[in-house]
């Protein structure tokens, strides 16, 4: 395993970020890299509630369950749950020449409320930035289905 190289992925237990660790799996294992899973917790200047870092760290614990039925083998998976907004910890957590891999919504009235977490990155990291929509087909509500004629 390399190790020089590390894709970092953000998990915030969105579909979004399902998507996207999916995708990071893949890109650590095929680029043979250390996978750096990022949760967060409250924000730096507001007051923390009781068990806020715990509930990150299980974030992470559940979207690998979720997606992946547990944390795959032959692949060095690194969680860092940091105290902060999410795009923030992930650019801090990448430098030049790793990868970020960030789910990116389709949510009009998210963007307008608050930044894309995706254009963050893609704005302020020193790395490449990968932005994941997830699949609807498969994150998303079931297809309607059409009565037969």
């Amino acid at each position: 395993m390399a190790g020089a190289v590390r894709v970092v992925v953000g998990l915030d237990g969105s579909p979004e970020s399902l998507a996207a660790l999916e995708r990071a799996v893949r890109e650590a294992a095929r680029r043979e890299a250390v996978l750096v899973a990022v949760s967060t917790w409250g924000a730096p200047a507001q007051r923390s509630r009781p068990g806020a870092e715990r509930s990150a760290r299980r974030r992470v614990d559940e979207s690998f369950g979720r997606l992946l039925g547990g944390y795959p083998a032959g692949l060095v998976i690194r969680p860092a749950v940091v105290r902060g907004r999410l795009a923030p910890a992930l650019v801090a957590a990448a430098g030049p020449g790793d990868l970020i891999v960030v789910g990116d919504g389709d949510g009009r009235l998210v963007r307008l409320l608050h930044a894309s977490p995706a254009a963050y990155c893609r704005d302020r990291a020193r790395c490449p930035v990968l932005a994941i929509r997830p699949d609807r087909r498969v994150h998303g509500p079931a297809p309607a289905r059409v009565p037969a004629a």
